[in-house]
């Protein structure tokens, strides 16, 4: 390597240039596709569950992470619990409203579904649909 970039306490000094910049956006898609096939939404809520029981015991990582999304994080927007409360009762869901919207204008969900799950998407939706025009008082 060249020259001194870092200050003994590991920051960078003045004038150093910097580094490489984001991945571009279909990386961070195909990363986060790999991420969701790898993590489905049982295992996820099995890592809540004992994220909990950790923190009750005491453990102070668990706590942080569990405060992260419950409560949030000054540096990144969680929903609100309320707001979750609201769309439970209410039975809205925006990820499931943003894949309708992208489903009835053709969209491609950033290249991160594929064709079979797009329609495996409309299918869920057209249920979903019937379900509410079915239900009792609708």
């Amino acid at each position: 390597m060249g020259a001194l970039t870092r200050e003994k306490n590991g920051r960078f000094l003045p004038g150093t240039p910097p580094g490489p910049d984001r991945p571009p956006r279909q990386t961070e898609a195909g990363c986060m596709q790999a991420m969701m096939q790898a993590c489905p939404l049982d295992t996820w809520r099995a890592i809540c569950e004992r994220a909990v029981v950790e923190a009750k015991r005491g453990d102070a990582k668990a706590r942080d992470w569990l405060a992260k999304y419950l409560v949030g994080d000054p540096g990144h927007q969680a929903p609100a619990p309320m707001a979750v409360v609201v769309q439970q009762l209410t039975g809205i869901d925006p990820a499931l409203n943003r894949a309708a919207e992208l489903v009835a204008t053709g969209g491609d969900f950033l290249g991160m579904a594929s064709p079979d799950e797009i329609e495996k998407a409309r299918a869920a939706i057209l249920l979903a649909e019937q379900a509410i025009e079915d239900k009792p008082g609708a």
